[in-house]
């Protein structure tokens, strides 16, 4: 299971899980153009329970493409 949340806040989400080496993470980004960080938890599961400790907790930094206008021809 992989628990996220945004910096400074309490609450963990819990939405992700995933199976085997290849895993896409795509959070909702809160702030429209501006960075954020996000705290990440990784726990592992069997036969849908969670089991051993959580990992230690990573701060990972999203920075949010800008929305580029189309050019008019």
């Amino acid at each position: 299971i992989i628990y996220h949340r945004l910096a400074g806040t309490t609450e963990w989400l819990s939405n992700y899980t995933f199976q085997g080496a290849k895993y896409i993470y795509d959070p909702q980004i809160i702030t429209k153009n501006n960075a954020e960080v996000i705290e990440i938890c990784i726990q592992g599961m069997m036969k849908n329970v969670a089991i051993g400790q959580p990992s230690g907790i990573i701060k990972v930094v999203i920075e949010t493409k800008p929305i580029e206008k189309k050019r008019r021809s």
